[in-house]
């Protein structure tokens, strides 16, 4: 465990700012949609993986969201959501330096965009159907212009995705080569070098022999069991 005194480096203290379910919600999303993008491409018995792809996706983003209303302060949706006026702030370079701890208030955007996106794709796959090799589990309890709309839908949104999903890996290099940031290691280790470090406005501890930055404990781990336990009784509540 890193101290204070050990993670006070040249530029900035080394601070904890991602606490461990956030990191595997967003590496199992990676894994689940790259899963889910290769096997409909593949088709036929594929699809099955499709969808078991598909479902495990759902029961991230349902976590997630209930992770960003009683997860830890920077994986709270209320701490880095923000309106145009703190956007511009940011955009301007005078915005408060807390607002660097986790998401800053241009990346939300992209944030919410993704969340909201690949929920939308995630849900319009139960009632998706290719007449051939896979029916989401809501296609029986639905007509067959709606199952067909649905499908539309489904199959539209893919382009909006791919781009968002460019567009962020766009970020992620353009902060790396640009503004010298590394987005990708604090995503894995949990933590990242932050200058003019401001504790406000998340209450964190400055404990002796404790990293600086979110902490993470029994509570933690209690919370995100729970989320996991009620994001799975709901997506399998579909079936």
């Amino acid at each position: 465990m890193t101290s204070r005194s050990e993670g006070l480096l040249a530029d900035g203290p080394e601070v904890r700012v991602w606490d461990l379910p956030t990191r595997l919600f967003h590496w199992l999303l990676l894994a689940g949609v790259t899963t889910s993008f290769i096997t409909v491409k593949l088709g036929g018995n594929a699809m099955i993986w499709h969808g078991r792809a598909g479902t495990f996706v759902l029961s991230l983003l349902v976590f997630r969201v209930l992770w960003g209303f009683i997860g830890s302060p920077t994986a709270r949706f209320a701490n880095f959501v923000k309106g145009p006026k703190a956007i511009w702030l940011y955009l301007r370079g005078v915005s408060p330096k807390h607002l660097t701890l986790g998401h800053n208030p241009l990346g939300a955007l992209s944030v919410v965009a993704l969340l909201g996106l690949f929920l939308f794709q995630a849900l319009t796959g139960l009632g998706t159907s290719d007449d051939i090799f896979f029916d989401g589990p809501l296609v029986k309890d639905l007509g067959s212009e709606t199952v067909t709309l649905i499908t539309s839908l489904h199959k539209s949104t893919e382009p909006f995705l791919l781009s968002l999903v460019g567009l962020h890996i766009t970020a992620i290099v353009f902060y790396r080569l640009a503004k010298k940031t590394n987005l990708v290691t604090p995503m894995i280790t949990g933590r990242k070098v932050i200058k003019d470090f401001d504790r406000e406005p998340f209450d964190l501890s400055l404990k002796p022999n404790q990293p600086l930055g979110i902490q993470e404990g029994p509570v933690t781990w209690a919370k995100a069991a729970l989320c996991w336990a009620v994001a799975w009784a709901l997506v399998l509540s579909v079936y």
